[in-house]
């Protein structure tokens, strides 16, 4: 998946947790709870961190994988 998609797909749900977040009392300890249950929650957790982690690595020469097989 590109780096930029992956951005992409992060920020809707990310405002919707966020949004979430904003209704209830203790947004932390929900989160919380919501990790800890599994399922749909700890996958969104892990996909909104996995788009992180690949935003900020970069390949080291800049080149993409197209232009590397035309060389």
């Amino acid at each position: 998946m590109p780096r930029w998609l992956a951005i992409l797909c992060a920020i809707p749900l990310l405002l919707l947790i966020v949004a979430a977040a904003l209704t209830v009392d203790d947004p932390w300890g929900v989160a919380l709870a919501k990790l800890k249950e599994g399922g749909l929650w700890t996958g969104l957790a892990a996909f909104l961190v996995m788009a992180m982690v690949l935003a900020w690595f970069r390949k080291p020469d800049a080149q993409s994988r197209a232009s590397a097989k035309v060389k």
